[in-house]
């Protein structure tokens, strides 16, 4: 579901109806550095028994979701890495005080055995936000860790603004910007704020749509696919919204809406969880505000939210709508198209396909994504994919674990045939990269109307996998695409 991670935000509160529905009250004296120090060494070791709920055992939490997101993670790891992990974390920015939290930033190095040859240890860095305050018995605990990326180019004074996407939106007190790595948002750039002390987030995703849709049916498209996800969930009725810093001179062509989803729960006293999607479309780009707590915590912290509605704006109002589109995907991806022919100057990649094929960007957790489509359904993709968070380079064993699932999640075979060629093996390249070109079938389940094969190309690099994926409708489609996969190229 191309709205999956947005879902998912909006599911990460359903848990936590009981947590932070009150304003903290101030904790003296505040936790110290030493102190949150001693407790990122326990669960240092805790981390190594690869447990996932003994590790957010130790957590008395304000976000129920997040906390049972960590655990995943962790549990993740924990089969990733082994038996014999270890990891090792420092306090790399902080500690920030709020009313009755701290707030640290970490980065936290993972290290397991490779192989009997390798004279260095697997290795994987991760950063992350965690709040710690005083319990009553003077106890430092933890009430949450966020993943974050190691880079946040677009945060500065706790306010997020990226001029290329044209908006900002923080800057207000209580609230912390945690950026989102866009393998996990699935948008150009994506941000969580956090009203700290309470269960109250607030998320903004950045999308450019494939077709065009007023903001009232993109609201009930999102709204629509939580129900899905949520049997008990109550859609509301998509109504007219305009963010406030523009409400009094609407620009020309903004076009805004709000849909509310309530989740009844059990415990009455919090009146059940509330979902709130905002989407404001504007130049071809779709920023959505997604606020999600539980109802009785959204009332009590109306004013903070209110504020942080107000710090959103538009920062240009009178652009042509082509460069409003366009300046963000050359920004974040790199992306240039002319006729058949995409090119990267970021990445310095060129790939021409077949004449009178539409080429389009689409956006999604690679580095750069283009579609291209035949009139007849024929269809090619070409998908750039970053070195993984943590991973020091790609390399043809990696590239093949990530081929081997991709495969299996669409129940795709090699053809026993071609898997013998020499295409099929990887092999060097002019341009130092290791190649190969695979012909998959279907499965024995196949789904309907699936194509009798597919053709993927494979381009790994230091610090990029390139994968041209695709099949014809017909031979002399095929021919085409092969053809096409001729003039990938990186400079």
């Amino acid at each position: 579901m191309r709205f999956a991670p947005i879902m998912l935000a909006a599911l990460a509160t359903t848990a936590s109806a009981q947590s932070g529905n009150t304003p903290a009250k101030a904790t003296t004296p505040q936790v110290t550095k030493q102190a949150i120090e001693q407790l990122i060494a326990k669960l240092d070791r805790e981390f190594s028994t690869g447990d996932g709920k003994s590790y957010t055992a130790w957590f008395s939490p304000d976000h129920l979701g997040s906390l049972a997101i960590l655990g995943r993670h962790i549990q993740r790891l924990g089969t990733m890495t082994g038996t014999k992990r270890t990891r090792s974390s420092k306090i790399i920015g902080g500690p920030m005080q709020y009313p009755d939290r701290t707030v640290v930033r970490i980065q936290h190095v993972i290290e397991w055995p490779g192989q009997a040859a390798a004279k260095q240890p697997n290795r994987l860095i991760e950063h992350s936000y965690m709040a710690v305050h005083l319990d009553a018995a003077g106890k430092v605990v933890p009430t949450f860790a966020i993943e974050m990326p190691p880079k946040m180019n677009c945060v500065a004074e706790r306010k997020f603004r990226c001029p290329p996407c044209n908006y900002e939106i923080g800057g207000v007190d209580g609230f912390l910007c945690v950026p989102l790595r866009r393998e996990q948002s699935l948008a150009l750039e994506a941000a969580s704020f956090y009203l700290i002390g309470t269960n109250v987030v607030c998320d903004i995703h950045v999308l450019i749509p494939a077709k065009p849709k007023t903001a009232k049916a993109s609201a009930l498209t999102l709204a629509s696919a939580f129900a899905k996800m949520e049997p008990n969930a109550k859609v509301g009725v998509a109504t007219d919204w305009t963010p406030p810093m523009h409400k009094e001179s609407p620009p020309l062509g903004l076009d805004s809406a709000r849909v509310v989803v309530d989740l009844p729960q059990e415990q009455a006293d919090a009146g059940g969880m509330r979902t709130i999607f905002h989407v404001v479309q504007f130049g071809g780009l779709q920023h959505i505000l997604l606020v999600r707590s539980t109802v009785a915590s959204l009332h009590n912290h109306k004013a903070s939210i209110e504020s942080l509605f107000k710090s959103y704006m538009l920062l240009e109002v009178d652009c042509e709508e082509a460069e409003l589109a366009t300046r963000p995907l050359r920004h974040h991806t790199g992306c240039k198209i002319e006729g058949s022919t995409y090119t990267n100057d970021r990445y310095g990649i060129e790939l021409t396909g077949p004449k009178g094929w539409d080429a389009v960007p689409r956006i999604g957790g690679s580095a750069f994504r283009v579609h291209w489509m035949a009139p007849n359904g024929s269809q090619m993709w070409l998908l750039g994919h970053r070195v993984p968070s943590g991973m020091d380079a790609w390399t043809p064993k990696l590239a093949d674990r990530w081929l081997n699932h991709q495969c299996k999640s669409k129940k795709l075979e090699p053809d026993a045939t071609h898997a013998k060629s020499k295409e099929a093996k990887w092999h060097e390249g002019k341009d130092n990269s290791w190649q190969r070109t695979c012909t998959l079938t279907p499965g024995t389940d196949k789904q309907p109307g699936a194509p009798p094969r597919r053709i993927m190309h494979v381009q790994v690099y230091d610090d990029l996998l390139v994968i041209v994926d695709g099949f014809g409708a017909t031979l002399q489609d095929e021919t085409l695409l092969r053809h096409a996969l001729r003039t990938l190229k990186r400079q």
